[in-house]
C-alpha cells in the first residue's frame, strides 16, 4: 500500500482537477508517438509511414490516450488504493505490449 500524506494528495488532486482526459490523452499519445517513434511498433492501427497528421488524425489514438488517463484519474481518486487501480494498466503494457519498463521514464518539471 502507498502511504501518501494529505499535502500529497491534495497536491494531486488539485493538479489532476486541471487535466482535460480527452484533449490532453490524445495530445500525450500524439506526442509519445512522433518524438519516440518507436513506440510506434505498439500500435499496429497507425499507418505507415506514421506522420503527424496520421497520427493526430486517427481516432484510435485519442481513444487509447483517454482510456491511458482514465486509468490514472481512477487512481488519483483512490489515492489509498493507487496499485490496485493501475493493476490492469500495467499488466497491459508489461503482458500484452511487452513494453519493457526501463522505456518508460517519469519526468517532473
Amino acid at each position: 500500500m502507498v502511504h501518501w500524506t494529505a499535502e500529497e494528495k491534495a497536491i494531486l488532486t488539485s493538479t489532476w482537477a486541471k487535466v482535460d482526459i480527452d484533449a490532453d490523452g490524445h495530445e500525450a499519445l500524439t506526442r509519445l508517438l512522433i518524438v519516440y517513434p518507436w513506440t510506434q511498433r505498439y500500435f499496429s492501427f497507425l499507418d505507415h509511414p506514421s506522420t503527424f497528421t496520421n497520427i493526430s488524425g486517427n481516432p484510435k489514438v485519442k481513444v487509447d490516450g483517454r482510456l491511458v488517463l482514465k486509468a490514472i484519474g481512477n487512481a488519483i481518486q483512490h489515492l489509498d488504493e493507487v496499485k490496485h487501480c493501475l493493476a490492469n494498466l500495467s499488466k497491459i503494457h508489461a503482458q500484452k505490449l511487452l513494453v519493457v519498463p526501463g522505456n518508460i521514464k517519469v519526468r517532473v518539471n
